[in-house]
């Protein structure tokens, strides 16, 4: 017993070491001292034992009979279920928890499975003070954290993969702020201008260039992300309200009206009115004519930044009620009401966001609506950070 001890003990690795053991020869480091004794049989030639097909040398002979199976292709260990069949016996083993269902990950006993969980937890508490004390990524944390904000419908972006890589990695990289804008380069000491290389006159910010740079909304590109997200919409209430449109969402090109008998539908349209609204609105993304029950739906889009979502629904909510009034005195309409579409750039949404949509015809996605929203500002990015691919 004393024997097997102190065999142990001294090819045990230190539990502070890695690799500890230095080939001499070659410099190629190793774990245990027993790999490195037989790694120096390639060096020494010692007890080596050679292939007779191909040439290859190994230090054991169990190693040479594993390898010249590849040449006769003999697979002694056959599976009792199928028909497949493995040259060892580990390879018979991985092969057959596809039968019996098991997890190689879990834990071989109950006390190591509760040792796992508890130290998983431990991790991921850690890791979540982390990112909720950093000085830039915090933001984040902080408004997914706020109660109006529906937690795991802003993620599921995320856990579906509905984003190509470079688009993923770059909204990922805006959420947590960590992207070269020029406000980040004069932090680090890059740079001494911090203003928006477009509009040169903002502080340049992940958040600027998302949905606040007046240059690039005059270029369109907040118009597009926002046009694509009411595309969508229009889409799916065309198809179901039967008024024709096209088999993909895509293809779909809204027009100004259409409409069947029971149905018009105005998208981006100047509602005519019967008196003089002062500053009010009179352009709705989308307005549904219900003809037969006397009822109108106005459907108002934003994408605006993460951390005013609460605003832009009031705003847009409030924005409508003199259109709204006038609607409905003048076109002598049972009721009319709005319908506010608001998600975040990074794709935060509110509780109510699913609540509100489920109320538009046809039943628009939630995820998809997300997702139009998340590329439109990953191309925004790309544009404004001159990414190329």
């Amino acid at each position: 017993m004393s024997d097997t001890k102190s065999i142990l003990k001294e090819n045990m690795p230190k539990q502070t070491e890695q690799k500890a053991y230095s080939c001499e020869v070659c410099g190629v480091l190793f774990t245990w001292k027993h790999s490195l004794k037989m790694h120096m049989k390639k060096h020494t030639g010692e007890n080596l034992y050679s292939c007779e097909v191909c040439g290859s040398t190994f230090g054991r002979e169990d190693h040479l009979k594993t390898h010249v199976q590849i040449h006769t292709g003999e697979r002694p260990y056959p599976c009792d279920i199928c028909t497949s069949a493995f040259r060892n016996k580990f390879d018979l083993k991985i092969h057959m928890r596809i039968h019996t269902g098991e997890n190689p990950n879990k834990p071989a006993t109950d006390i190591a499975q509760k040792s796992r969980k508890k130290y998983t937890s431990q991790f991921h508490s850690v890791k979540t003070e982390e990112w909720t004390n950093h000085k830039r990524a915090k933001y984040l944390p902080t408004e997914l954290s706020q109660e109006y904000i529906d937690r795991d419908g802003s993620l599921d972006w995320l856990k579906r993969g509905s984003l190509h890589y470079d688009q993923e990695r770059l909204i990922l990289a805006a959420q947590d702020q960590g992207l070269m804008t020029n406000a980040f380069k004069k932090m680090c000491g890059l740079s001494n201008n911090n203003k928006c290389r477009f509009c040169s006159t903002e502080v340049e910010s992940v958040g600027h260039l998302i949905s606040g740079c007046k240059v690039l909304l005059g270029d369109g590109y907040y118009t597009d992300r926002h046009n694509g997200v009411c595309k969508y919409l229009h889409w799916k209430i065309c198809k179901k309200l039967n008024i024709q449109c096209s088999k993909n969402s895509w293809e779909h090109i809204p027009e100004r009206t259409v409409g069947n008998d029971n149905y018009t539908i105005h998208y981006d349209y100047i509602i005519p009115t019967a008196t003089y609204l002062e500053n009010a609105a009179v352009k709705p993304d989308i307005v549904i004519w219900d003809i037969a029950n006397k009822k109108a739906t106005v459907i108002e889009v934003s994408v605006p930044n993460d951390t005013g979502l609460n605003r832009v629904e009031r705003e847009k909510i409030t924005k409508y009620q003199g259109l709204m009034c006038d609607m409905k005195r003048n076109w002598k309409l049972k009721d009319v009401s709005i319908i506010p579409v608001i998600i975040g750039t990074t794709g935060l949404m509110k509780k109510n966001f699913k609540k509100y949509i489920a109320s538009i015809p046809g039943e628009p996605s939630a995820s998809e609506i997300q997702t139009i929203a998340l590329k439109g500002t990953a191309r925004i990015l790309k544009r404004s950070l001159g990414w190329t691919h």
